[in-house]
């Protein structure tokens, strides 16, 4: 009965592995994103597809650490369950979450409000045609409305009989 639970430890310790992106793929309309995945093993694997929660994406980058499943042991038929990338982690605190890429590009739920960072890169509401925000909103950088600068944005009117109330 050794040889039958040898067989059996083999295939529940090669239900799980850890590896890292070799590859990836964007969609062409195959469903799930397809991964190469390496293991610390040198075994590869092909078209491996990474399974992600509803209404998030993300194409992890070559070198992203993957967490694969093998049910019942095959190791043809695995699917990744999990990505992390220790390279561009981020510092947050205890009941807090983030949204973040490789860029330093971010929305961060803070425990004092949410954070919205584009590292430097332009951040745009599209298919928006009414926005409203209710209570206060800090922008530290300029805004643009209708293709015009809101800082560089004047007003000729000196009457006080042409403007608003204050």
């Amino acid at each position: 009965m050794t040889a039958g639970l040898d067989r059996l430890y083999a295939r529940l310790m090669s239900m799980v592995a850890i590896g890292r992106v070799a590859a990836s793929t964007a969609l062409g309309g195959r469903g799930a994103r397809r991964m190469q995945v390496r293991f610390d093993t040198a075994e590869i694997r092909d078209e491996t597809p990474l399974l992600q929660a509803y209404g998030f994406a993300s194409r992890p980058k070559v070198g992203a650490d993957v967490v694969v499943l093998f049910p019942g042991g095959n190791r043809a038929a695995g699917f990744i369950v999990a990505t992390n990338d220790r390279r561009y982690q981020v510092e947050i605190e205890e009941g807090e979450a983030v949204i973040h890429d490789d860029l330093g590009q971010r929305i961060h739920l803070t425990r004092a409000g949410i954070v919205i960072d584009g590292a430097g890169l332009p951040i745009t509401l599209r298919n928006a045609p009414m926005t409203t925000i209710e209570g206060a909103l800090t922008v530290t950088e300029d805004v643009i409305i209708g293709g015009r600068s809101f800082n560089a944005h004047t007003h000729t009117e000196t009457d006080s009989e042409t403007l608003p109330p204050s």
